[in-house]
């Protein structure tokens, strides 16, 4: 049989369990833990002592059930923040612009290179598929299966882009002082080099992957409420 295991992880983190603690606590191996959070099998068993350990009934851990028909709807929340970001860029570049080169440079690269390390660390296709779920910014489904899995990979991709951001800067900080002192050492244009990958990635960030984050989580929190509300109470 299976259950919805999109509801077992969230359950499992909104008490911040690891697996193995939810292992200990329910009595389930690990391994069986590690086997149902990826694809939903499990025993009647199993389920009965899941259900047990967070306190709910079974039937709340049956899997969602997928609609006949899906319809979309206008998220005009996501259509200002992406609004909000086209407006932010462009008074960016024009008070920080000393190099055109870099300025894209720094663009382009907290944009891209944050999809480069997904494809490595998720691989090609999940990546793929995260990127066009970003369109559900503006255009949201009514439903959409592996939520969960989507929220987990813009977790790590927000934190891939702070990342890239801080590095970029960093080269380019050391890059100064050792090939242009000169620019170095005038210190309104070294900052303005420095900091611009840094800005690039909290507006890419802040304007735009967390608005997809949390566009996901309002959709999984929205399908999991429907499926509760739809299933009979024991």
């Amino acid at each position: 049989m299976t259950i919805c295991r999109e509801k077992l992880l969230q359950l499992r983190k909104e008490r911040g369990w690891s697996q193995e603690k939810l292992a200990t606590i329910s009595g389930i191996s690990e391994r069986t833990i590690q086997r149902i959070e990826r694809d939903g099998t499990c025993s009647l068993e199993s389920q009965l002592a899941l259900a047990s350990t967070f306190d709910i009934s079974p039937t709340e851990l049956a899997p969602i059930s997928k609609p006949t028909e899906i319809t979309y709807s206008i998220n005009w929340g996501g259509i200002f923040g992406l609004l909000l970001l086209g407006l932010a860029i462009g008074p960016t570049a024009i008070v920080t612009m000393e190099n055109r080169q870099w300025e894209v440079i720094s663009c382009l690269s907290v944009t891209f290179i944050p999809i480069v390390i997904s494809c490595m660390t998720h691989g090609i296709s999940p990546t793929i598929k995260f990127v066009d779920s970003s369109s559900w910014l503006v255009k949201t489904p009514s439903y959409a299966p592996q939520l969960n899995q989507y929220i987990q990979h813009s977790k790590a991709f927000i934190a891939n882009t702070y990342i890239v951001g801080a590095l970029m800067s960093g080269i380019a900080a050391i890059t100064l002082f050792i090939h242009a002192p000169d620019v170095a050492a005038d210190t309104p244009s070294f900052i303005a080099i420095i900091v611009k990958p840094m800005i690039y990635s909290v507006l890419f960030n802040e304007l735009y992957n967390r608005l997809h984050k949390r566009r996901l989580e309002i959709m999984l929190a929205k399908q999991l409420d429907d499926e509760a509300n739809n299933t009979p109470k024991s």
